[in-house]
């Protein structure tokens, strides 16, 4: 089974002849930069799946999903976000408390121990740090 990467390689190499060949015409060169665009967007989609929080540090260039199922009282870190970026965090707290960063700011709901929780994070500035979440069951 062909993977996105290997079909990047792939059609990558044989635009690029393509166009280097002394016949490409501009409609090659519009179809070598749709089809690499094409390719970066299924990418980012690969990205974006669900991935498990194997520490307590969240680097945001994981995913786009995030998932941790608690096994005990636990403070999570971020790193690698950027402004703009927004993730989903999804929580199995397991009667245990779960401590966010304190440049996160909650405006809607509450983490509940003994739920899964949906924490959906955005980052609005960097330098300093500082989040905004909401949080659903």
């Amino acid at each position: 089974m062909a993977t996105v990467s290997s079909l990047t390689t792939d059609v990558i190499e044989y635009l690029t002849a393509k166009i280097s060949g002394s016949t490409a015409t501009s409609q090659d060169i519009v179809l070598q930069t749709k089809a690499l665009e094409q390719l970066g967007n299924a990418q980012n989609l690969l990205n974006a799946v669900s991935f498990e929080i194997p520490q307590n540090d969240l680097d945001w260039t994981q995913g786009q999903v995030f998932t941790k199922a608690l096994a005990e009282d636990t403070t999570l870190t971020f790193s690698n976000f950027s402004i703009g970026q927004t993730i989903d965090l999804v929580v199995t707290g397991n009667s245990f408390d779960l401590t966010l960063p304190a440049t996160l700011s909650i405006t809607y709901g509450s983490y509940l121990p003994s739920q899964t929780n949906l924490i959906q994070i955005l980052c609005t500035s960097s330098s300093p740090a500082k989040f905004w979440a909401s949080i659903a069951q």
